[in-house]
C-alpha cells in the first residue's frame, strides 16, 4: 500500500484511512475491457477494506463484481454511476484502470483527492493541487 497517498489523506484532508470513504476508479484488470480477472482493484479493496476504508467503485465496463477464487466476498458489488456530485462526498479516489471514456478533468474538479496510479490525469491535459501520482 503506497503510504505517501494516505499520509497525503492524513495531512490534506485531517483524515486517517480507517473510516474515510474511498473510490476506485476502475475494476477491470486493463483499459477499456469487462475481465477483472487478475485485477489490481480486487487486491487494493482488500487491503483498504483491512485497514478500515469504506470502498466503491465506478467501472463502465464492469457494472457488478464477479466471483473469484480468491476475493469471494466481493462479488455482487455494483458499480456507483457516474457523478461527480456523489465522487465529492468521498475522502478520495483513485485511477485503478485508465479506461479512455472517463472524464478525468470532471473527477479531478469533483474529488478533495485523486491518486492516480496510471497517469490518465496528465495523458488527460489535467492537473491540480489534489491530483497525486502513485
Amino acid at each position: 500500500m503506497n503510504t505517501l497517498w494516505v499520509r497525503t489523506l492524513n495531512e490534506r484532508e485531517g483524515r486517517a484511512l480507517r473510516g474515510a470513504r474511498i473510490l476506485l476508479i476502475g475494476a477491470a484488470y486493463k483499459k477499456n475491457v469487462d475481465d477483472m480477472r487478475e485485477s489490481p482493484a480486487l487486491r487494493i479493496i482488500k487491503l483498504l477494506e483491512g485497514r478500515g476504508a469504506q470502498v466503491d467503485y465506478h467501472d463502465p465496463f464492469v457494472l457488478e463484481l464477479r466471483r473469484s477464487r480468491e476475493y469471494p466476498h466481493l462479488a455482487g458489488r455494483r458499480s456507483v454511476p457516474w457523478d461527480p456530485a456523489l465522487f465529492a462526498t468521498y475522502d478520495a479516489a483513485m485511477i485503478v484502470t485508465d479506461h479512455d471514456g472517463i472524464d478525468y478533468p470532471a473527477l479531478l474538479s469533483a474529488c478533495r483527492l485523486v491518486v492516480d496510479t496510471r497517469n490518465a490525469c496528465r495523458r488527460a491535459g489535467t492537473a491540480g493541487d489534489n491530483l497525486v501520482l502513485a
